[in-house]
């Protein structure tokens, strides 16, 4: 099975070189192409976001399919993997970005993956505008794309950020009346502490206990703080981060199980095969087969 990439590359002739928004309709035409088969599943190399402004019908994400109609906003994360579904008559944009570009003159409140719209650990990945805001929404989205299009290079890259910012705040605000938890919101810090350290140190440890101990807190603790946030113990969430790695190993590349195994911290392969059979139900070869 030949590894897809992101199916979108920044184009380094603009001078805008960490950002790009493409409509579907040129996306699809792109397709044609050999090197864009936006059908099959590929890892994402930046941050995305997809609006749908017409027509209904599915997107697949980290291999949940989502549906979609006109106003659904998807926001994914570096590393998620997506596959389109998108048939004629649907009608939207792709924006594609690196922090570092919004970032460079305008933060968010918190780091991207710490906002609601893009942690993909804790929230759906979409939003749906209702009819009152969405002519707004997609008037945001319509002048980024004009300004992106524009020829004249005067304060351009500005006028795109303060865009995609005032699209990414309003987002997070649809996003945050839905899903914010007052007692969640305070033991947040230390969840994104854990989470950061087992993307750190997945491969070398999957003993909670470890992480426990970095944080200074006790077990008991950080259990109580992962069941708060994600209804799962600390074991259960390691678990769950390990094995959507290794899925989108097996989906991303070429690697063998053996170098995949070793990858996400399994010296032997059989341990590898037996523990992600044992957390999907499928040996890695006829999951990866699943999706040729």
């Amino acid at each position: 099975m030949q590894a897809q990439q992101s199916f979108i590359q920044f184009n380094s002739s603009k001078k805008i070189s960490q950002f790009e928004i493409i409509s579907l309709k040129d996306l699809a035409e792109k397709q044609l192409k050999k090197d864009y088969k936006i059908q099959k599943p590929h890892r994402l190399e930046y941050y995305s976001i997809i609006a749908i402004t017409t027509g209904f019908g599915f997107h697949n994400i980290d291999f949940k399919k989502y549906s979609f109609t006109n106003g659904t906003f998807f926001f994914l994360a570096k590393e998620q993997i997506q596959s389109f579904d998108f048939k004629p008559g649907n009608e939207g944009f792709v924006i594609t970005f690196n922090e570092e570009f919004l970032n460079a003159s305008i933060k968010m409140p918190k780091p991207l993956s710490q906002t609601c719209l893009f942690n993909y650990h804790l929230k759906h990945p979409q939003i749906q505008v209702n009819a009152l805001e969405r002519e707004y929404f997609f008037d945001i989205v319509r002048k980024i794309y004009q300004e992106y299009q524009s020829k004249n290079e005067f304060a351009k890259n500005d006028i795109i950020k303060t865009l995609l910012n005032l699209l990414l705040l309003k987002s997070e605000r649809i996003k945050r009346s839905k899903f914010f938890n007052i007692e969640q919101e305070s033991y947040n810090d230390l969840f994104y502490k854990f989470k950061d350290l087992i993307e750190t140190n997945y491969k070398q440890t999957r003993n909670a206990k470890y992480y426990a101990e970095v944080l200074g807190i006790s077990y008991k603790h950080l259990n109580n703080i992962c069941k708060k946030i994600t209804r799962k113990t600390a074991k259960e969430f390691i678990d769950s981060f390990l094995v959507l790695e290794a899925k989108r190993c097996l989906i991303s590349s070429n690697d063998t199980i053996k170098k995949i195994s070793k990858n996400t911290g399994f010296e032997e392969s059989t341990n590898f095969i037996k523990y992600f059979k044992k957390h999907t139900g499928f040996l890695p070869v006829k999951y990866r087969a699943k999706f040729k």
